[in-house]
């Protein structure tokens, strides 16, 4: 499993093109959510991101990621870390 979750912040949810950011799931840990294992040893990054990007193309950039990833969607050119 490499998608945890998947937070759709973009205001055209049609649109496939887009910003998106990336942490493992388990980050994501509050009291009512989905509980994930936490596996600081296997995790590649703590946050990352790509921009002017597509949804499938950040899918395909979790796919194979050891733990589960929870991807970030936004509008492209919104550029949400910088």
């Amino acid at each position: 499993m490499t998608i945890g979750n998947v937070i759709d912040n973009r205001k055209n949810e049609w649109d496939v093109d887009c910003d998106a950011v990336f942490e493992p799931s388990w980050h994501d840990n509050s009291p009512n959510s989905t509980k994930f294992k936490r596996t600081d040893d296997l995790d590649p990054f703590d946050i990352d991101y790509l921009y002017d990007t597509t949804v499938c193309k950040a899918i395909e950039y979790v796919s194979g990621m050891n733990t589960p990833m929870t991807i970030y969607l936004y509008d492209k050119g919104s550029k949400p870390c910088g």
